[in-house]
């Protein structure tokens, strides 16, 4: 899919990615962990800045599915091209806690089968 910018340049984007917008939930897969340990950081966007990056409000696991707001570590800067867009639900009688409703494994596959899709120009 492309989008023109306001100086009618076009820009190319995947159509999960046209789906994001601030204050949806994502995931950014760790490069180390496998499809049978996946293992997913959880953000919200806060952000669009320049140059495709967002910037992200981080949720830590807390076991079990449930992803807590993280204050301490505030927030950081992604390329939006990593990110997958992921279903949460608010977590019952937990303030700014979630339980992810997208399954690790399909955030996974994303990621690695929009990789092994791309063609190097390097």
């Amino acid at each position: 899919m492309e989008q023109e910018n306001d100086d009618g340049e076009q820009n190319s984007r995947s159509d999960d990615q046209s789906d994001v917008s601030v204050g949806d939930f994502v995931g950014l897969v760790i490069e180390d962990f496998t499809l049978n340990d996946p293992c997913v950081l959880v953000g919200c966007m806060q952000e669009l800045l320049p140059g495709s990056q967002v910037s992200l409000q981080w949720y830590k696991h807390k076991g079990g599915g449930l992803y807590l707001l993280e204050v301490e570590g505030g927030w950081w800067i992604e390329d939006l091209s990593a990110l997958v867009p992921m279903t949460v639900k608010p977590a019952r009688g937990k303030v700014d806690c979630y339980r992810l409703a997208t399954i690790l494994r399909t955030i996974h596959k994303a990621v690695f089968n929009s990789r092994s899709s791309r063609v190097s120009t390097f």
